[in-house]
């Protein structure tokens, strides 16, 4: 035990208590009820991740095995420096049932833990346990700690294999993904080369949950984009290219457009950015575009700091309420491209595009496939677009919605393609 210690004092861990709570672990808080509770399992000697946020009251408990050697050691050599509401108290994993009744806590965190159990199913079936069934299981681990770190306590190794979770020893192979799906849970994921970061979404999440956290993609959005128009990115080229104003007009977009109103066109960008990447010239066409984003004036600030001016100002609209914007049947196509499945109601934004259409006009969405899965649903990545037997579908845990059933009775569905990318074009045949 004292071996354990030394390392955490040579490394100053007891000097250094977490006080705040990490913010990507506060955004899966909901404080509108008042006061949360959360359960931070396997701490070490003060908690890793904090517990007081600025929004509001924290629950917070901390248990750790070997909690009471920790507080014999702190004391007899003078480290007793973290406030007691981050200590830990002593509590094992595999019995997390007999501290605590049933669904808990809103929130259940562990941090290199689980490949240091004999029987990691065990514990992660006492973490389901106390978690509520609107909360959030969040687990992170280094891939293969037993190997990167020989003298830590290690007796598994995480490892992604087929796209799912998986733990292993010399003696036996397990399968965590398939472990949480069998309880009807849903596991999201997100991995560097060393390091997992593991979701367990539970059945009732609320939508305060999912409004806090895609609210944390403003700050991502505005820092995107400043690096963008920069000479030395690597999206520099792709900029220059939608700031040219003989840039011709998407031309696979034009192939499905059935009416051309006397050759003119009437095209919305939904989610342009601060600049439409559709072009802006077709042979004998005359494309009249609008491009709209929510954040247009902070793109216009944006671009107005760097003396830039895009051949189409983009103009503010809500992609959840266009037509607080435009009137219904102005526009010959409406295009999204990676910016739908943005927003916090992708349902109401395809509605609203809808809306805005031209009976006998075209909605097209085009993007990344399952950029929620792949983004550990942070920011604006709380939704999913994919393809399914040529249907466009939009989910997320516990939610799924096919597009030709939503929209049956006002769109017919044209082109669908699909595996790592959504392209999906909408005929729009009557008004919503």
């Amino acid at each position: 035990m004292c071996n354990i210690c030394e390392q955490y004092a040579a490394a100053g861990f007891f000097l250094k208590p977490q006080i705040e709570l990490i913010p990507e672990l506060d955004v899966y808080l909901d404080f509108s009820n008042g006061p949360v509770r959360f359960l931070e399992i396997g701490s070490g000697p003060h908690s890793r991740v904090g517990a007081h946020s600025s929004r509001g009251q924290i629950d917070h408990h901390c248990i750790d095995i070997k909690a009471d050697d920790y507080h014999d050691y702190v004391k007899s050599h003078g480290l007793d420096v973290a406030p007691k509401y981050i200590r830990p108290t002593q509590g094992d994993v595999y019995a997390l049932d007999n501290l605590f009744p049933s669904a808990s806590f809103h929130l259940v965190f562990s941090m290199n833990l689980l490949d240091e159990l004999d029987d990691p199913l065990a514990a992660l079936e006492q973490m389901i346990n106390v978690c509520r069934s609107d909360g959030t299981i969040v687990i992170y681990n280094i891939l293969d700690r037993k190997k990167e770190q020989p003298t830590s306590f290690a007796k598994w190794s995480f490892r992604i294999e087929d796209k799912s979770i998986m733990m292993t020893r010399e003696d036996r192979s397990v399968s965590l993904s398939s472990y949480i799906e069998s309880k009807g849970l849903h596991v999201s994921r997100q991995c560097t080369d060393r390091f997992l970061k593991m979701r367990i979404h539970m059945p009732e999440e609320g939508y305060e949950n999912l409004r806090l956290s895609w609210e944390q993609g403003r700050h991502e959005t505005e820092r995107f984009w400043r690096s963008v128009i920069k000479p030395d990115s690597k999206y520099h080229a792709e900029w220059m290219a939608r700031m040219d104003p003989e840039k011709e007009f998407d031309s696979a977009l034009l192939t499905h457009v059935r009416n051309f109103n006397n050759n003119k066109l009437a095209v919305l960008d939904v989610g342009a950015g601060p600049c439409t990447s559709l072009g802006y010239k077709a042979d004998g066409i005359e494309i009249r575009l609008t491009a709209s984003d929510y954040y247009a004036n902070l793109f216009s600030e944006i671009l107005e700091q760097n003396k830039i001016t895009p051949p189409v100002k983009t103009v503010f609209a809500d992609a959840l309420h266009l037509t607080q914007s435009f009137s219904e049947n102005t526009f010959d196509i409406v295009y999204s491209r990676n910016a739908l499945d943005h927003v916090l109601d992708p349902i109401k934004g395809l509605s609203e595009m809808i809306k805005v259409a031209k009976v006998g006009g075209l909605v097209c969405v085009y993007g990344h496939a399952n950029e929620g899965e792949r983004e550990f649903y942070q920011g604006f990545h709380q939704w999913n677009f994919a393809v399914e037997n040529g249907d466009l579908v939009i989910w997320r845990p516990y939610r799924k919605y096919y597009v030709s059933e939503l929209f049956r009775e006002s769109v017919t569905m044209g082109t669908v393609w699909g595996v790592g990318s959504y392209y999906a074009v909408l005929y729009k045949i009557k008004s919503l």
